[in-house]
């Protein structure tokens, strides 16, 4: 009777704690945990299946903001791939767009540069006052018609509309032809014989340009320009005596403007 007795009120009861706190470990709250045995064993059901309410209200709650949350990033991603297409149109306009302005502005400037050296032919005819004031406008014109026609470079090719117009050169003359250009002697370095290259004449000149002019602007007091021969084709090397550029800067050093 004693043996029945300890099965029924203790053991039993322990063996059914046991499995009632593995499906709580298992998350399965659905089913209840009854214990039976003794009145303290009872006691300790009714704690566990409250605990299992309390745990299964929690991972419902837990469920529903997980849902709203995915909810919300999709209606976010959703609102984020819209506004980045309409940014990609937009970017996608804009790029034709200022090539047809630069293209459109090159007309009344390459009038206004004509005009401007057609009356200065006529300068011994006009007054020193005004001759000097024309003389202003040509460069002006000049000097704005070299920002368009590099707005318009650019703006053909993000639109994939550049073309490279390639023919045999010398490469020292498109050297020679650029630091002309500078209004301050660069050194020179070229070879004594022609190094002939497919290139484009006037997009090269123009990189050479470009980076003869940094360097004199942002270098030091010395700016060399070098034609150099590669592994596998030639170079251009444009040196300055300049402090050079830091870490952060030659991260920067090819992006726009």
């Amino acid at each position: 009777m004693a043996l029945v007795s300890f099965d029924a009120q203790i053991r039993k009861p322990i063996i059914r704690l046991k499995d009632g706190i593995n499906r709580l470990r298992d998350a399965e709250y659905a089913k209840a945990v009854y214990l039976g045995g003794s009145r303290e064993f009872r006691d300790l059901g009714g704690v566990l299946n409250q605990m299992g309410e309390k745990l299964a209200e929690r991972e419902a709650s837990r469920e529903e903001q997980k849902r709203r949350l995915e909810e919300m990033v999709a209606i976010r991603t959703a609102e984020l791939k819209s506004l980045v297409d309409k940014l990609e149109i937009g970017e996608e306009n804009r790029k034709p767009l200022m090539a047809d302005i630069s293209h459109e502005l090159r007309t009344p400037l390459a009038i206004t540069l004509g005009e401007a050296d057609v009356t200065l032919r006529t300068a011994g005819k006009l007054s020193e006052e005004l001759s000097d004031s024309l003389a202003r406008i040509r460069e002006s014109a000049k000097h704005t018609n070299q920002i368009v026609d590099d707005m318009l470079t650019v703006a053909r090719y993000e639109a994939g509309q550049l073309r490279l117009d390639r023919t045999e050169t010398d490469l020292r003359k498109i050297m020679h032809d650029a630091v002309s250009m500078l209004p301050k002697a660069v050194q020179i370095k070229i070879p004594d014989a022609p190094v002939m290259a497919r290139v484009d004449e006037v997009r090269l000149r123009q990189s050479i340009l470009a980076l003869s002019q940094n360097a004199r602007r942002y270098g030091g007091l010395t700016v060399s320009v070098e034609l150099l021969d590669g592994e596998t084709g030639h170079i251009i090397a444009v040196e300055d005596d300049g402090p050079g550029l830091n870490a952060a800067e030659k991260s920067q050093a090819f992006d726009r403007f």
